[in-house]
């Protein structure tokens, strides 16, 4: 897996022409696309759907910090949760070492 930043204003007018959850595009400052390897085996190019969908999932998080709302332990009765569930945690999560990581500058390729 790989992300592309585009920042280049007029491959960014472009890109919005290329679908209705693209028209935001010329308004925005940078747009990351997530690419992947074609794979021929269906098992491959099922994980690697998964892991982009993770990793996109993980980048709408990130944006969205500091604008959405904490869920805390006395809204634990409005929330109505069952049993032994409860809120998550008020603090992020520590990131996660992998040994097998790419480098950064390996897989972030800017306005190609």
């Amino acid at each position: 897996m790989d992300f592309v930043l585009v920042t280049d204003r007029s491959q960014l007018d472009e890109l919005a022409q290329t679908g209705k959850y693209a028209a935001h595009l010329p308004g925005s400052a940078t747009a990351i696309a997530l690419v992947m390897e074609d794979f021929d085996d269906p098992r491959l190019r099922e994980d690697a759907r998964f892991d982009l969908g993770q990793a996109m999932m993980s980048m709408m998080l990130a944006a969205a910090k500091g604008r959405t709302p904490r869920t805390r332990p006395a809204r634990r009765p409005v929330l109505r949760l069952p049993g032994r569930a409860r809120p998550p945690a008020d603090r992020p999560l520590k990131p996660v070492k992998h040994s097998k990581r790419r480098p950064f500058d390996e897989v972030v390729h800017r306005d190609h």
